[in-house]
C-alpha cells in the first residue's frame, strides 16, 4: 500500500500576501512545517513537492523567502510582460503585494507542475483579492472570477486562508476566499482554525485533501464531426446584437482504470475544445454550454460499470480568441469507454 501511496505525486504552492499583517503567520505556519510534514507521511504518504514563495517580498524566519516573481521568470523562463500580477510600487501602498487573485492566475498558468502530478496552491490573505483593501467591489469579483476560470482551466485545486481582519466587510471578504476555494474543489480556513487546531493541522488538512482527490487526466486528440455554427441578430441585453449559436460532437478516445489504487472508483477526465470564429476582448458577453454522452461502450463484462459528464462550461479564450468548452468526464470500470460528447453553445455578443 505504501508502494501505491508514493505513487500519488502532489505539488503544492503556498503563497502568502507580504502585507505588513500577515508576518505572524508566515512565521507561524513555517514553523508548524516539520510538525505537519511528519504526520503526513504517515497518514497520507504522496511525493509530495512544496514551494514557497511571497507576493513581490519575502519574510525573514520563514519559509517564504523567495518571490513568485523571480521563480517564474529565472527559473519557469515566463517573460514578465505575461504576468498578470503587478510589480511592487506600480500601485499605490502594498496593493501589489497584496494581488491574491492574479497570482493564482500566475501560478495556475506558468508554474513547472510535475506531469501527472495533483496541482494545488494554499493562498493565505487578510484583504481583498485584487490589490487589498478591505472591501468587495465589482473589480474584486471581476478578479476573482479569471482566477478561478485560470485554475479550473489548468486543474488546479486553491485552497485559501483568511486572516485577521478589522473590516466591516470582513463577512464579504471571507466568502470571496472561500468561493476560489469551493469553485475549485479546495477548503478554505480562516484565522479560527487556527486558533482551534494550530497551523500544522491546517498545512496537513490541506496536503491530504491532495492525496485523497481524484485526479484527472486530459481527453485527447479531440476530433469534432459535423460542427456548425448560426448567427443571430438580437437586440439586447447589455448593447448585444449578435447571437451565435455552435453545434457538433466530438470525437475521442476516454475511459479505463487510470491507476489500479484507485480500485471501483470514476476515472476523471478534461475535455477541452475550440470552436468557431475569433473575438476581440469585450465582444463575448455571456456564454452558455450544454453536452451530453453521445456514444459510450464496454469491452467486457460491465463490472459495476458508469459513465458521466459531471460538469459542462464554456468561455472565451484570450489567447486564441476562440470559444473554448470544457467537460468533465468519468468512467467506472477498467473497459469502460466513451468515444463521443454532443454539445450546444450559446454565445451572446456585441459586434
Amino acid at each position: 500500500m505504501m508502494d501505491k501511496a508514493q505513487d500519488i505525486q502532489v505539488d503544492l504552492v503556498i503563497i502568502i500576501d507580504t502585507s505588513p499583517s500577515m508576518r505572524d503567520e508566515a512565521v507561524a505556519l513555517s514553523e508548524a512545517t516539520q510538525v505537519a510534514i511528519e504526520s503526513v507521511k504517515t497518514n497520507c504518504p504522496s511525493d509530495l513537492r512544496v514551494s514557497w514563495f511571497g507576493i513581490e517580498g519575502t519574510w525573514g524566519n520563514s519559509n517564504f523567502n523567495k518571490t513568485l516573481r523571480n521563480y517564474l521568470t529565472k527559473e519557469c523562463k515566463v517573460p514578465e510582460s505575461k504576468l498578470r500580477s503587478r510589480k511592487r510600487g506600480t500601485i499605490s501602498g502594498s496593493g501589489a503585494q497584496e494581488d491574491g487573485a492574479r497570482v493564482i492566475e500566475d501560478i495556475s498558468e506558468y508554474f513547472d507542475w510535475r506531469t501527472g502530478a495533483i496541482r494545488a496552491i494554499f493562498y493565505l490573505g487578510d484583504e481583498a483579492l485584487e490589490g487589498g483593501g478591505e472591501e468587495v467591489d465589482q473589480e474584486d469579483i471581476t478578479a476573482t472570477n479569471l482566477a478561478i476560470q485560470k485554475a479550473k482551466d489548468k486543474q488546479v485545486m486553491v485552497h485559501t486562508y483568511f486572516g485577521t481582519s478589522a473590516s466591516k466587510q470582513k463577512q464579504q471578504l471571507q466568502n470571496e476566499y472561500a468561493r476560489v476555494a469551493q469553485s475549485t474543489r479546495g477548503q478554505a480556513f480562516t484565522k479560527q482554525d487556527v486558533i482551534s487546531n494550530g497551523f500544522a493541522e491546517v498545512l496537513k488538512q490541506v496536503i491530504c485533501i491532495c492525496t485523497t482527490t481524484t485526479p484527472c487526466k486530459p481527453v485527447e486528440p479531440v476530433h469534432l464531426e459535423n460542427p456548425k455554427e448560426m448567427e443571430i441578430c438580437v437586440c439586447g441585453p447589455n448593447e448585444a446584437n449578435r447571437l451565435f449559436i455552435y453545434t457538433g460532437t466530438a470525437v475521442f478516445e476516454f475511459g479505463g482504470t487510470w491507476q489500479e489504487s484507485m480500485g471501483n472508483t470514476f476515472v476523471k477526465g478534461y475535455l477541452y475544445f475550440k470552436v468557431g470564429r475569433q473575438f476581440t476582448r469585450g465582444q463575448v458577453l455571456q456564454v452558455l454550454a450544454t453536452g451530453a454522452l453521445a456514444s459510450i461502450s464496454n469491452g467486457g463484462p460491465a463490472n459495476n460499470a458508469g459513465w458521466a459528464v459531471d460538469s459542462v462550461e464554456a468561455y472565451w479564450d484570450e489567447k486564441s480568441g476562440q470559444i473554448e468548452l470544457k467537460a468533465e468526464l468519468g468512467v467506472r470500470d477498467t473497459d469502460g469507454w466513451i468515444h463521443r460528447f454532443g454539445y450546444q453553445i450559446n454565445v451572446l455578443t456585441k459586434v
